[in-house]
């Protein structure tokens, strides 16, 4: 019962349709989760797959909703920090991996003002690393440091 209250009182503040919250007693999650999916026009839940929204600011509705892996599904929500940096806008978390450096790393020189390219792909050691990314990639910032 209180996974049910949990899913509908989750589903109406992110902007759940009002015909379903005018329904909501009717229902069970199994139920609900059904009528949702027919409501907003996706098919049948691919194995692995879960629900989401392509644009968390608007509601469920048709045209906004997707199925999306449980890494995909994680990585689209309002606490991500997404960087756009070497054209490319991602996470944090999706930096960290793309570029081997560590998270924590990433993190740091942001909060220590480094140019965004920068702190999303160079070294993350030795001096003489970084003289030699900055000099190959002609970055000419000598108040960073590593």
């Amino acid at each position: 019962m209180m996974q049910r209250i949990a899913f509908f009182a989750l589903l109406i503040a992110v902007g759940l349709p009002s015909c379903v919250q005018a329904q909501q007693p009717a229902f069970d999650g199994g139920k609900a989760y059904e009528h949702l999916r027919q409501m907003v026009n996706i098919g049948p839940r691919p194995a692995g797959m879960t629900l989401d929204r392509a644009d968390n600011d608007r509601p469920y509705e048709p045209g906004n909703v997707r199925w999306a892996t449980p890494i995909e599904n994680s990585r689209n929500t309002r606490r991500n920090r997404v960087i756009t940096a070497l054209g490319q806008s991602l996470c944090v978390t999706e930096w960290a991996r793309k570029s081997g450096l560590n998270i924590q790393t990433i993190l740091t020189r942001l909060r220590k003002g480094w140019p965004l390219d920068e702190a999303v792909s160079a070294p993350a050691t030795g001096a003489k690393r970084l003289y030699l990314f900055r000099r190959n990639n002609q970055h000419t910032n000598p108040g960073i440091r590593s």
